[in-house]
């Protein structure tokens, strides 16, 4: 959508079964970010069809959160495991390498950034 005539640029179809949810963008505003499943997608925005495979898989029960941090471009997924107990949150960098891994909240999702 352009955000100065609020048109309809491009539309994308997903797969029926599909799940995608926290869309996210880089720091630099030239892709685009999104968990399906268990997995992390990426998306260059002047791409004109979707990508054909992930850009990760994760090992998480379920992946609930993602942000993608607009200083380092590492990428944040959290795993709400079973929803009654403490998540996972795994960092991996902009090049998918797992950094660290960390306890979180019970169903943790959302992020931020204290500099």
């Amino acid at each position: 959508i352009d955000p100065e005539t609020m048109t309809i640029e491009a539309l994308f179809t997903m797969s029926l079964g599909d799940f995608p949810a926290e869309l996210r963008m880089d720091g630099a505003a030239e892709n685009l970010f999104w968990i399906n499943g268990s997995n992390l997608w990426k998306m260059n925005i002047a791409a004109e069809t979707l990508p054909t495979e992930p850009l990760l898989t994760s090992d998480a029960a379920y992946l609930y959160g993602l942000m993608i941090d607009h200083t380092t471009g590492d990428i944040y997924l959290s795993d709400a495991a079973d929803f009654s107990q403490n998540g996972t949150v795994v960092r991996y960098s902009a090049s998918c390498q797992e950094l660290d891994r960390f306890s979180a909240g019970i169903a943790a999702r959302a992020f931020c950034w204290k500099r």
